[in-house]
């Protein structure tokens, strides 16, 4: 129930989990937003990784498909997941550790319409395009064109192994994820200096309270740190 009043309140900055980042790229531009222990990110360099992504998924031309990418967790994975999204598609991340059969069911289930990753032997059991996930260096505008994308597309694509261990999917819909990003916010209530640490997999549905819940919080010097300790806040 109190979920309500806060969607409320962050309805005039947009309806979407990236709208409520972008609020804190113009506010707060040069505060940390991401870090992974040795790399950090301010809002205007996450900005312009996620903006790279939109422009390279959306050259493309597809719309409501299902792109994959197959990439370590990583800075640069984040802001592909969120730039895929934004580019009106639905996400689906394949950890780059699964086994070639499990990779195998879930093209088969999924179909991807694009599979991004830089190992060889994955692109190869890809049923689609593929791309080179280390080739999106090319700066992008800032005006990039908003895409529409409506409560019920879907926005990411999990599989988990399941009770009987063979990939089952689970979507959710954008309605849902800003769902979750509001849910993070209440329950977890970052304060100022606060680090949220992210460490489930990025194929797994529970990391979008981490990333999107820390960097749409964007109190001054709040970051969500990529690790591989147990999903915290730390104080």
């Amino acid at each position: 129930a109190t979920l309500v009043p806060l969607l409320a309140r962050l309805q005039p900055i947009g309806d979407r989990p990236w709208h409520w980042i972008d609020h804190w790229v113009i506010e707060r531009p040069h505060a940390v937003a991401l870090n992974d222990g040795t790399t950090a990110w301010s809002f205007t360099e996450y900005s312009a990784a996620v903006r790279r992504w939109h422009e390279r998924i959306a050259t493309i031309g597809t719309r409501r498909s299902i792109v994959a990418l197959s990439a370590p967790k990583s800075l640069e994975l984040v802001a592909a997941m969120i730039g895929v999204m934004r580019s009106g598609n639905t996400v689906l991340v394949i950890d780059p550790d699964e086994t070639a059969s499990r990779i195998d069911a879930i093209f088969a289930q999924a179909t991807p319409a694009i599979v991004v990753s830089d190992d060889p032997a994955l692109a190869a059991r890809a049923p689609s395009t593929t791309l080179a996930f280390s080739d999106s260096t090319a700066e992008a505008p800032d005006d990039l064109p908003a895409v529409d994308v409506a409560d019920d597309d879907l926005a990411w694509l999990c599989y988990s192994s399941g009770s009987t261990g063979v990939p089952t999917g689970s979507a959710k819909t954008f309605a849902n994820l800003a769902m979750r990003t509001a849910e993070s916010l209440d329950r977890i209530a970052p304060m100022e200096g606060d680090v949220l640490s992210q460490v489930h997999a990025l194929s797994f549905s529970a990391s979008a309270r981490a990333v999107f819940g820390g960097l749409a919080s964007g109190a001054d010097r709040k970051s969500t740190r990529l690790n591989s300790s147990h999903s915290s806040v730390s104080r």
